[in-house]
């Protein structure tokens, strides 16, 4: 190692510029900290700015489900109140041109359609007027199918409630149905 005389002293001849590259180091190193920390700031605000979005979006879709919902249930309402009437049209068109229907059976007509399972159909109605147990009575004879015995016994079980007489003449399973024929007596 060379000794400490030999080597020349330094001498700084420009002290302003080395308190010039030293000032402009710190002005560097504080811009970049400034830069940090601002883009520091900036994601944290974009980050409470997408969490308000997603809590503003999430409120908006539980007020439309439970919109949707409440629609839902006042259709559900508006359809039970029109199946009835569907129904009892949809046996009406049935029917229409099998058999001359009585204007008074109408709403009998009405009620055994709203009564009537999905899985049975009427073919053919036939009516005249018959003495049943000393009174003259009305007969409605319905011809269809049903797609199985429980459906059928849906239907007997509800004309039997509303008081009607029933004669069950004719059943027979043809394929994958049964083909039956319903007597029904009303005053």
């Amino acid at each position: 190692m060379p000794a400490r005389s030999d080597i020349p002293p330094l001498v700084n001849l420009l002290p302003w510029r080395e308190q010039f590259w030293q000032k402009r180091c710190q002005c560097w190193s504080l811009s970049i900290c400034a830069g940090l920390l601002l883009l520091l700031l900036l994601s944290v605000l974009w980050l409470w700015l997408q969490s308000h979005r997603l809590h503003q979006q999430q409120l908006q879709n539980t007020a439309l489900l439970q919109a949707n919902q409440l629609i839902q249930g006042k259709i559900q309402k508006i359809s039970a109140r029109i199946q009835p009437k569907e129904n009892a049209f949809n046996l009406w068109n049935d029917l229409q041109g099998k058999a001359n229907i009585l204007p008074r059976t109408a709403q009998y007509l009405a009620w055994l359609a709203t009564e009537r399972p999905e899985e049975v159909s009427f073919q053919t109605l036939s009516q005249e007027k018959r003495q049943h147990l000393s009174e003259e009575k009305w007969l409605f004879r319905l011809n269809g199918t049903a797609q199985q015995q429980k459906n059928l016994d849906v239907l007997i079980n509800s004309l039997e409630a509303k008081g009607m007489l029933i004669n069950m003449t004719h059943l027979q399973r043809h394929n994958e149905s049964l083909a039956f024929t319903i007597e029904i007596y009303i005053d």
